[in-house]
């Protein structure tokens, strides 16, 4: 059996003969509460905007850079390098609050 206690937190008890030891004022929920209750909260912006950023950050490196060195050395054109910068930027973009 599920409880949710006054602050929100969720306990389980396999056997009703334990409800003492439950803060006061807790009360019975059923499981569908429970692991609502107990999912992680979703990511805020903040948090998907780093994750874009640490996953363009690889990408550059792993994709972009190669393609900027042999711009450099006239070996693909810079209009190549930038494409794959905005490939890049479509596939792991920011989002604005």
């Amino acid at each position: 059996m599920y409880y949710k206690t006054t602050d929100g937190k969720v306990w389980f008890l396999d056997d009703v003969e334990f409800e003492y030891v439950l803060p006061e004022g807790s009360v019975k929920i059923t499981e569908e509460e429970a692991k609502l209750l107990a999912a992680p909260p979703p990511p805020t912006i903040e948090e998907l905007n780093y994750e874009a950023k640490v996953m363009r950050a690889k990408a550059y490196i792993d994709e972009a850079d190669a393609i900027f060195f042999k711009a450099q050395r006239g070996e693909a054109s810079m209009d190549d390098w930038l494409s794959k910068v905005a490939e890049i930027k479509n596939q792991f973009p920011y989002i604005s609050n």
